[in-house]
């Protein structure tokens, strides 16, 4: 009897951040990941402003310099459930949400 076609692997998405001698790791889904990547711009005088991270009620201020990094540090301080201390964890993590790794993020802690 053939078998069933294997169940495709959900795309998750690493965020790394290091600083001060301390590493945060983070999996978040793809529509996470795309808001820490997408484009900034500001108007003229402006420094930062909020903007929700998708799917969830939760603010962020982001800065006009260094909006992604921003943007990961807000993803990474709200999904703590997802958060590990070292890449091999995280990866182990995927695995068990039958997942794979589709792409990541390094950025700073400040």
């Amino acid at each position: 009897m053939p078998r069933a076609p294997a169940k495709p692997k959900t795309p998750l998405y690493l965020i790394n951040l290091e600083g001060g001698g301390d590493t945060d790791i983070t999996v978040v889904n793809k529509k996470v990941f795309d808001w820490i990547g997408r484009d900034f711009s500001c108007d003229a005088g402006e420094y930062s402003r909020d903007e929700t991270i998708p799917g969830t009620d939760v603010v962020a201020n982001v800065t006009c310099g260094s909006y992604d990094n921003d943007r990961a540090l807000a993803a990474s301080a709200h999904f703590t459930e997802q958060g590990f201390g070292t890449i091999k964890a995280a990866l182990a993590y995927i695995k068990e949400q039958r997942g794979e790794l589709a792409d990541e993020y390094h950025g700073c802690i400040y």
